[in-house]
C-alpha cells in the first residue's frame, strides 16, 4: 500500500493505469463520511481531462434506502442497494448509459428511481466514489485501482457536526448521539476497508 499527501502523486499512480486500449478503467475511492472523497474526485478529474483522458463519476450515495424503508440498526452495508449498484456498474462498463437513482442528504430520502443525468463511459476512466466503495467485493474485483481518502478524526467530527446540523437540518443533541453510533458500527467497517486500498491519500498528515 503506497501513501501520498499530494494530487501530483495520485495523478502518477492513475497515468500507470491509463493504457492505449478502448476499455474503461475503474478506480474506487473509498473513505469515511465527510473524509472529502468527492472534492478529492473532482480534483483529480479536472487534472487527468486536462491531461486528454475522458473520465466518468459515480457517486454511490445515489444509491442509499430512503430512511424509512431501512431496517431498524440497520449497518452501512445494509443503507445501501448493493445488487443495484453491481448490476449498473456491470453496464456502464459494458458501455450502457444508465440513470442512477436520485438521494436527497437533507430529506434522507430517495426522491427518484431513475434520476434524468445519463451517465456512460467508452473509454477513459471510471471514478467510483463512496464510503462503502472499498467495502464491496464484487466492485473490487472489477476495479483497476482503488484509493482510500484519510482524514483525523477531529476533522472528521467536525464536518460530520456541522452536516448533521446545517445540512440535514438534525438538532444538536440528536446530531451527537447519530454520530456516536455510526463511530462504532461504520466507522469501524470502512476504516477496515483501508486494507483493499493500492493507495492512501492523507494531505492532513
Amino acid at each position: 500500500m503506497k501513501i501520498a499527501n499530494t494530487n501530483a502523486q495520485i495523478i502518477n499512480e492513475i497515468n500507470k493505469i491509463i493504457s492505449s486500449t478502448n476499455i474503461p478503467k475503474v478506480v474506487l475511492v473509498g473513505g469515511c463520511s465527510r473524509s472529502g472523497k468527492s472534492t478529492f474526485v473532482r480534483e483529480i478529474e479536472k487534472e487527468v481531462n486536462n491531461a486528454g483522458v475522458l473520465t466518468e463519476a459515480l457517486s454511490l450515495d445515489n444509491w442509499l434506502i430512503s430512511i424509512e424503508n431501512r431496517k431498524r440498526s440497520s449497518t452501512v452495508i445494509e443503507r445501501y442497494e448493493i445488487s443495484r449498484i453491481v448490476q449498473s456498474i456491470k453496464k456502464i462498463l459494458n458501455r450502457e448509459t444508465i440513470f442512477p437513482p436520485v438521494y436527497n442528504p437533507e430529506l434522507r430520502r430517495r426522491t427518484s428511481n431513475s434520476g434524468n443525468i445519463p451517465k456512460y463511459i467508452d473509454y477513459g476512466i471510471l471514478f467510483i466514489e463512496g464510503t462503502i466503495a472499498l467495502g464491496i467485493e464484487q466492485l473490487r474485483n472489477m476495479s483497476d485501482y482503488s484509493i482510500y481518502v484519510d482524514i483525523p478524526d477531529n476533522i472528521r467530527i467536525e464536518r460530520l457536526m456541522d452536516f448533521y446540523t446545517n445540512t440535514k437540518k438534525v438538532d444538536l443533541e440528536k446530531s451527537k448521539k447519530i454520530i456516536l453510533e455510526r463511530e462504532n458500527e461504520e466507522v469501524l467497517f470502512i476504516k477496515n476497508t483501508m486494507q483493499y486500498a493500492n493507495l492512501v491519500y492523507n494531505k492532513y498528515y
